[in-house]
């Protein structure tokens, strides 16, 4: 480019002086063109990156079972104090129902008062864990009528863990036929038609 512009500059100084003008040729002054600005280099930010979503099943270290609650999930505390996540509307995964029906007296009832307590204990602070799990499950189990320490006859009754309104629920249920037991558990589907209904007396 600058090669061009110097030899314009000349032709136009020899034409002025071939005009015979006396003026004295004026070559314009050409300079280098200002180099390109160099565009600063982009940066490029990156994003963290999202965690994998959990699944219902996996299992949560106890060391990150309440961050894990604080992001609205819902986690069951195992009694080793791992959690495993639950979903409200979702089957219980097989180690939640494990730890239930482990502590749950099936379709007979303990054999003993004694035994009755034990295991009542034991059950109570599981549903206790579910319950704070904080996903509506209505259970359905025997229960046994006891004269003393011996077993007399069986009753069944329904609870519900998982719900704000557990504990007015759980108090103005009792026990009685099975038939009862159907009509309470229909209640209670009415009023939280998302809960599952576990039924531990099969």
């Amino acid at each position: 480019m600058r090669n061009l512009a110097t030899a314009a500059a000349a032709a136009l100084v020899l034409l002025l002086a071939g005009c015979g003008t006396g003026a004295p040729g004026v070559v314009p002054t050409v300079t280098d063109p200002a180099p390109a600005t160099t565009a600063p280099a982009r940066t490029q930010t990156l994003e963290p990156e999202t965690p994998p979503a959990l699944a219902v099943g996996d299992v949560v270290p106890a060391a990150d079972v309440e961050t894990v609650r604080e992001a609205a999930g819902h986690v069951y505390v195992t009694a080793s104090g791992d959690g495993v996540v639950l979903a409200p509307g979702e089957p219980l995964p097989e180690p939640v129902l494990a730890e239930i029906t482990q502590t749950s007296w099936g379709p007979s009832p303990a054999a003993t008062f004694s035994q009755y307590g034990a295991e009542l204990a034991a059950q109570t602070e599981v549903l206790l864990r579910l319950d704070d799990a904080q996903v509506p499950v209505i259970l359905v189990q025997a229960a046994g009528i006891y004269q003393g320490q011996d077993l007399i006859g069986t009753t069944y009754g329904a609870s519900i863990v998982g719900v704000p309104d557990a504990r007015e629920l759980n108090a103005a249920l009792t026990n009685g036929t099975r038939a009862q037991v159907d009509a309470d558990v229909a209640s209670l589907l009415e009023q939280h038609p998302d809960a599952q209904v576990l039924d531990l007396t099969g």
